[in-house]
């Protein structure tokens, strides 16, 4: 068990170290850049479901004006010279659709894997304060602010950071983080459930006070600290180096469920 979560340390030092640096071919990687965007008028079919694919680049999602959804975006090409960067970055586009509710936005560009750094974009959504969220990004930070979703709050990052604030999740929340912090402040629906976890990484809530949830948190590697929510009982397991919690906040409720490999768990009032 522990040599697995060390090589799970190790890949995500690795892959880290990767992301936002140069793997040195002989010479730094000479870039291209482009910005554009997209406001799409939505055709009044509730709830409004934002699709958001990407391979590599932040993504930023926050409240914006209701019946509309606009995309500002920032391609970023890398290539030995200037004018291969700049035919790459002529073929790298941001795809968005709407049908019946669904706005995708496609962000995944095609990669070259004799690149010294992977080409990327950067994309700032403002989507309707109630929006349903699907976001899937390979490499890069997901970042949403002031968003309720009604239903559904999904995000799949494989090396990045995952931060919500000031959001409503939807009784369907699923968060998965292979490497990199998950950060939440908001509040949790009052029926279906929460699962937010990371291999490597922080995993920190904030929540009211009056909370009330069924907690399962769990961490092979690191600690758990429960602290300011009203708890009516709880069960604390210590297996060293790692821990586990279960706990009832307030009179009990959905399910809140927990979890890192490596890395701590932090959970507390808002």
């Amino acid at each position: 068990m522990m040599r697995r979560l060390v090589v799970f340390a190790l890949l995500g030092f690795n892959l880290m170290s990767l992301y936002g640096c140069n793997q040195q071919l002989g010479s730094e990687p000479v870039e291209a850049t482009a910005e554009g965007s997209e406001t799409v008028t939505l055709d009044g079919a509730t709830p409004v479901i934002l699709d958001v694919r990407n391979g590599v680049g932040k993504v930023v999602i926050r409240a914006g004006d209701e019946g509309s959804l606009s995309v500002a975006y920032t391609l970023t090409a890398y290539a030995g010279t200037k004018a291969d960067a700049e035919r790459e970055l002529a073929a790298m586009h941001v795809a968005v659709t709407q049908q019946g509710g669904h706005v995708q936005v496609n962000a995944v560009q095609s990669q070259f894997k004799d690149h010294a750094r992977t080409n990327k974009v950067d994309l700032t959504i403002m989507a309707p304060a109630e929006t349903d969220l699907i976001v899937r990004n390979t490499v890069g930070d997901v970042e949403v602010r002031d968003i309720r979703t009604p239903q559904t709050l999904n995000a799949t990052v494989e090396v990045g950071n995952v931060t919500l604030h000031q959001v409503e999740a939807g009784p369907d929340t699923l968060i998965r983080v292979d490497v990199g912090d998950i950060r939440f402040e908001g509040a949790l629906a009052s029926s279906g459930s929460a699962s937010l976890k990371t291999d490597v990484g922080k995993v920190n809530i904030r929540l009211p006070r009056d909370t009330a949830a069924t907690l399962g948190a769990s961490t092979a590697v690191g600690q758990v600290t429960l602290d300011g929510l009203a708890v009516s009982k709880q069960q604390r397991s210590k297996q060293i180096p790692g821990e586990t919690l279960t706990a009832t906040l307030g009179s009990g409720g959905p399910s809140l469920e927990l979890s890192a490999n490596v890395g701590d768990i932090t959970l507390g009032a808002s």
